[in-house]
Order: structure tokens, then C-alpha cells, then sequence
């Protein structure tokens, strides 16, 4: 977005920048000689553009700078700004060149704290003491062997003596006391050492853990340092544009049906969130979508295939599972990038948009939308979201039921939708309302939680609105026949299935109902003998059926469904098995 800026009443000159091929990432500052002066420019973030994961963000500055050679140093960047994404402007009312631009870490408020010194100092001499306590083992460790060493030469030498019946009974009294005072010794000493070796490591770990928070606490950043050069003195408008991670945006719906009116309204959300490490204070934001579960939702039949080579396993039923929450998205933080520092120079506007109501405003290229926030947001870093209404419209459905009996005794509202908002649906998840009732009466009820995968401004989408009390929907194995005799080389059995629906309304609806007939992918196995009623339904292929069917007040309208399965004797194959 191009922003305007203030002109000065001088004329503006526009800053050339020269570029070098080799940027100093995270260079060690180098005091500047005594002729180049230092000159610290104070920033403010005057606009961000949040993606999904980082965020441009704009800062801008005004700055007196003296004549010659001097050093632009600006302090207020934060440690998670990505180097390479680095982009310099500036405008002023003299001619200034930017030499070079450099980028440093910054810490002010630990490394050069009488405390942190003298930290530093403790945990050098905690490190020598161990290194002392080590030595002082290993040496222990040394003298144990050569006691053990002349231990075992002693007890051979003795019985060679007892052998020769040479021995001398006080001699060998007085080396076994020897061994046994000095073992005595070596054992206390060791003993003593390991407690004080374990007692010094964790003084080690404390000491480190206090260095290592102060090296992180505090507003951890980064010094942007810009070598320039002026012809004259005058003022100067500096503006750095740069990527950092941790900002995210994303979309939330809210969808109610007033079953009244057949009519649908989405309220289209944007929740914002950020962990920076810099905070956004009355700054313009803009919202990209450019890229740098079961409750309202019936489940989807898929086919079954038997194989005598496959483990059968019945799956859940739909209804049993149907409260269950889903689990909670996992943290991922963005990863940093340090390779190098892409820098540009030239000219951003400024473009102010007026608030003329709560909705944001879309701005449609065929590479991403971008919804602008009406009015200055602050927004801490790891403060709490912050959610934002990009649209609130009314969408026109085609509606019809759905059921799927063999796998859920309900019957599921859904409606076909075009997408007339203007602007693209994003994928997320939404929350299904229904509002049923009249006038005053009108209560609304919580069906439960979808989610939308991206729909494009005009595409035609199907839309769940929960369940239908009005229709029941009862299915059974009517029967289980073996055809088949004892001692067959094949066994035959005969399932038969009957669907029954019956809808309580007060005029006739439409309803589609889907279920499955077998398909063996095993040629010992087989089925035959499918008889299907009504007849009027279509092939999906895989087994799967559908029907249209019009169900008349209080009339049960009856599904069957017969079929053959032939198979190994050894074979089993129970309802669960391929009907669930």
C-alpha cells in the first residue's frame, strides 16, 4: 500500500542510496573514529501488514543530522526482525548519501549491570573449583589402582611364602592394617569430594540459569546502523520497513440460519495475534491473505471392500463419537533467518482510511485480499487477541435434507450457497447457529462446530445446519439367512436391511439418502443377489447409492436392501463389518 508523507517546506531531495555487496550481519559495533558522528534517531511503527506467521511492519523517524560523514543508529528494531527483509528509505531537505548499513544485536539493560559482572566472575571461579574437585577424583581414582595393583601382588606373594612356609604372621598382620587404613581413607575422601562436587554443580546451574535470563530479559533487539553522508546540516525522514515472526491472523465465521425465513447470515471474523517482541501502538493494520469438527457436519460414507488378505475392522459409530471435541492445535513458532540482509532505497507513501463503519475494508489483486482495519489498533506483544469483523452479509441457500441412515439416525439440514460476499472465504472454522421461531419468540440454539476450506468470491458451496428433529430415521438388519450347507467348500449367507423414514412436518420435503451395497476386492469373496427398493436411485459407483426421495407427512417412506455374500468357510464377515 503506498502511504504519503509530509512534505518539508524546503524541497524534499530524495536520499540516493548506495548499496554494498557485503552487509555485516550481527557485526560486533565499532566505535565511530573522531570525525564521523553519532547521530540516534527515535522511531515509531506507523503501520503493519499481517500475514500468517510474520508481518511487515513500518517504522518512521525524524532526525536533525550535522554535515559530513556521520553514523544513523536506530535501537528500537526487535530480536525476532528477520535481517535480510530490511528495506531503507529516507527524504530530507539536503542532498545525504547512505553508505552502509549495518545490523547488530543489542542487550542494554543485562551485560553492562555491575550484577552480571560480577555473575561472570562467580561462575569462573564455581568452574574452577570444579575443575579442582575433578583433578582431585581423578588423582583419587589413580591412587585406588595402584593400592588394588599392590594389593594383588602382595596376596600372590603371600602364598608363595605359605607355600614355602616362609610366613611371617606379624609382617602379614601389618599389610592387611596398611590396606585397610589406607582403603578407609581413599573411600572418605572420595566421599567427601562427590558431595562437593554435586553441591558445586548446582550452585554452577543457578549461577548460569541468572546469566542466561538476563541475557534474554529486558526488550531484547537489534541496532540498525546506517553510515551516511551530508552536504549540508538539515533534517532528515527515515523509514525502515522489515519482517519479524510470530504474527498471525485468521479467520473466524459465525453462520446463522433463521429457519423462519430460510435465511443465512455469516458474520466473517479476523482474529490477530502477535509475539513480536515489539509493541504496536495506535498503528494502522492491515490483514493479507497472501502467503510469504463434527457436530453441524453429517460424516461422509465411503465404500467398503472385503478381502479375505484384509484384518476387518468395525469402525465408530457416527452418533456415539459425535460430542466428542477435537484436540487442540498444536504451537509451532516461526523459525529465524540469518543469512543476510537484502536492502533497498527510495520512496513509500502514506494513505490514511477513513472509519465510515465497523466492517474492514477489502482490497481485491488476483494475488491475495487485503482487509484494512478502519481505525488505529494497539496491540501488545504476547498481549491478548484481538478479533475484528471484516463482513457481516446475508447469503442465499438452496435447501435440502440429508441422511446417511446406516451409519447415523439423523437427518442434517444442508444448504447449497453461493459465495456473493466479494470477497474470498478463507479457510477456517465456524460456529452454526440456527434461529427458529417468530416475532418476539425467536430463540437461538448452538448447533455446533464446521469448517470451511477456502471458497473463492462466486463459488457455489454445500453448508451443514445440524440436524432436522423433524424426521426419524430408523435402520435394522432385518435378516441374516446361511444358505449354504454344513461341510461346504463355500459358505453363502443373505443379509437383508431395511431403512425406515418418517418426517413430522407439516408439508411434503425433499430428502437425499445415501447407503452402500458391498464390493469384494478378493476374488474368493463374492457378492450376488442385490435387490434394491425403491429402484429409482442412482449408482455412485464403488457400491455407493443415492436416492431423491419426497417424504409426505407422517407416511413411512421404507428403504430395502438385500444382498449375497459368498466367501471362505473360515470367513467372517459380521454387520459391523461392511455396514458400519
Amino acid at each position: 500500500m503506498m502511504r504519503s508523507v509530509g512534505r518539508f517546506a524546503l524541497a524534499a531531495a530524495l536520499v540516493s542510496v548506495l548499496l554494498f555487496t557485503a552487509i555485516v550481519l550481527d557485526a560486533a559495533y565499532v566505535e565511530a573514529a573522531d570525525n564521523v558522528k553519532s547521530v540516534k534517531i527515535a522511531t515509531k511503527v506507523t503501520g503493519v501488514t499481517v500475514y500468517s506467521g510474520v508481518a511487515l511492519v513500518t517504522r518512521k523517524g525524524t532526525v536533525a543530522v550535522p554535515v559530513g560523514d556521520f553514523e544513523l543508529v536506530c535501537s528500537d528494531l526487535p530480536d525476532y526482525f528477520i535481517p535480510q527483509s530490511l528495506n531503507v528509505s529516507a527524504m530530507g531537505d539536503v542532498k545525504t548519501d547512505i553508505l552502509n548499513i549495518n545490523v547488530e544485536r543489542c542487550n542494554p539493560l543485562s551485560k553492562k549491570s555491575k550484577r552480571y559482572t560480577e555473575l561472570k566472575r562467580k561462575l569462573e571461579d564455581l568452574r574452577d573449583r570444579m575443575d579442582a574437585i575433578k583433578s582431585n577424583l581423578s588423582s583419587i581414582s589413580k591412587k585406588k589402582d595402584l593400592l588394588t595393583a599392590m594389593g594383588e601382588y602382595s596376596a600372590d606373594e603371600t602364598h608363595k611364602q605359605i607355600a614355602l612356609q616362609r610366613v611371617n604372621l606379624e609382617s602379614w598382620k601389618g599389610v592387611l592394617d596398611f590396606y585397610e587404613s589406607e582403603y578407609e581413607g581413599i573411600e572418605k575422601e572420595n566421599a567427601k569430594l562427590v558431595k562437593e562436587k554435586a553441591k558445586l554443580q548446582k550452585d554452577i546451574d543457578w549461577v548460569s540459569s541468572v546469566i542466561d535470563s538476563m541475557n534474554y530479559s529486558g526488550k531484547s533487539c537489534r541496532n540498525i546502523i546506517v553510515k551516511c553522508s551530508s552536504e549540508a546540516p538539515g533534517t532528515l525522514s527515515v523509514e525502515f520497513s522489515y519482517l519479524v515472526n510470530f504474527a498471525f491472523w485468521a479467520p473466524e465465521y459465525i453462520v446463522t440460519l433463521d429457519k423462519e425465513n430460510d435465511k443465512i447470515t455469516l458474520g466473517y471474523n479476523a482474529r490477530v495475534s502477535q509475539s513480536s517482541g515489539e509493541d504496536w501502538d495506535n498503528v494502522e493494520i492491515i490483514l493479507s491473505t497472501a502467503t510469504p469438527g463434527i457436530g453441524a457436519r453429517p460424516p461422509k460414507l465411503k465404500p467398503y471392500f472385503l478381502s479375505t488378505s484384509v484384518v476387518n475392522i468395525a469402525p465408530l459409530h457416527f452418533d456415539k463419537i459425535i460430542s466428542t471435541p477435537p484436540p487442540p492445535p498444536s504451537k509451532s513458532g516461526a523459525g529465524r533467518s540469518e543469512e543476510g540482509i537484502h536492502v533497498r532505497g527510495g520512496r513509500s507513501g502514506h494513505v490514511s482510511y477513513q472509519a465510515e463503519k465497523p466492517e474492514l475494508t477489502g482490497m481485491n489483486t488476483p494475488f491475495s485480499t487485503n482487509f484494512i482495519v478502519p481505525r488505529p489498533v494497539s496491540l501488545k506483544s504476547g498481549g491478548e487477541k484481538k478479533r475484528f469483523l471484516i463482513k457481516q452479509s446475508e447469503l442465499k441457500g438452496e435447501f435440502s435434507l440429508y441422511s446417511v441412515p446406516s451409519i447415523s439416525k439423523n437427518v442434517f439440514i444442508k444448504s447449497s450457497i453461493t459465495n456473493t460476499t466479494g470477497i474470498p472465504i478463507l479457510a477456517g472454522p465456524v460456529e452454526v447457529y440456527v434461529k427458529t421461531g417468530g416475532g418476539k419468540q425467536k430463540v437461538t440454539n448452538y448447533v455446533g462446530k464446521d469448517s470451511w476450506e477456502s471458497i473463492a468470491n462466486g463459488q457455489k458451496f454445500d453448508m451443514f445446519f445440524g440436524v432436522d428433529q423433524d424426521i426419524k430415521v430408523k435402520h435394522k438388519l432385518l435378516k441374516k439367512e446361511v444358505l449354504s450347507k454344513a461341510g461346504a467348500s463355500k459358505k453363502r449367507i443373505r443379509y437383508s436391511y431395511l431403512t425406515t423414514l418418517q418426517s413430522f412436518k407439516k408439508k411434503d420435503v425433499d430428502i437425499v439418502v445415501r447407503d452402500r451395497i458391498p464390493v469384494s476386492i478378493d476374488k474368493d469373496v463374492k457378492v450376488s443377489g442385490v435387490k434394491i427398493e425403491p429402484k429409482e436411485y442412482v449408482k455412485e459407483g464403488d457400491g455407493l447409492i443415492k436416492w431423491k426421495l419426497t417424504l409426505t407427512p407422517k407416511v413411512k417412506q421404507e428403504i430395502r436392501i438385500t444382498y449375497t455374500i459368498t466367501s471362505p468357510p473360515d470367513w467372517e464377515a459380521t454387520e459391523s463389518v461392511y455396514r458400519r
